[in-house]
């Protein structure tokens, strides 16, 4: 009888530990546990209507890698706030979770909005997150639409 037992617990812990082991290294999961999180804004495209016709340019973020990083922190999914800091400064953010990962809605001081999404992807052999970001402008001096979106990689800092 004590030997059944034994093979019974043997055999359980055999099955539950590999599962909670899965579950805890979830992508989905770590993004949910993340207070920390930098992202590389790499290629993307730019639009304006410049003359009344669209215009769409295929464009890396930045020529200065030091001005291609993005920040989120303070991560609060409870509350939904978390802290942008870029290369031009800070400001608090709206956070989502979703089915699609955690979400980020910016409303810049001028009244533009970025949304930026990190989804539970990986980059191939790596730990590094997928996302994108989309920023809806409307320029104050030209007073023409000029959207863009990039798209890039994360690293979980914390």
């Amino acid at each position: 009888m004590k030997r059944i037992r034994f093979l019974l617990v043997c055999l359980l812990t055999l099955l539950i530990v590999p599962i909670a082991f899965a579950e805890e290294q979830s992508p989905f999961k770590k993004l949910l546990n993340t207070k920390t999180i930098k992202c590389y804004l790499d290629k993307g495209a730019a639009a304006d209507w410049e003359k009344g016709k669209l215009n769409i340019e295929i464009t890396k973020y930045s020529k200065s890698e030091e001005s291609s990083y993005i920040t989120f922190g303070s991560i609060d999914i409870k509350n939904g706030k978390a802290k942008l800091i870029a290369n031009v400064g800070s400001a608090d953010v709206t956070v989502l979770a979703t089915a699609s990962g955690l979400s980020f809605i910016e409303e810049t001081a001028s009244g533009n909005l970025s949304f930026t999404t990190i989804f539970p992807a990986q980059e191939k052999n790596t730990e590094k997150f997928l996302f994108v970001q989309s920023r809806h402008i409307y320029g104050l001096f030209g007073a023409t639409p000029i959207p863009q979106q990039y798209y890039g990689t994360c690293e979980i800092l914390e």
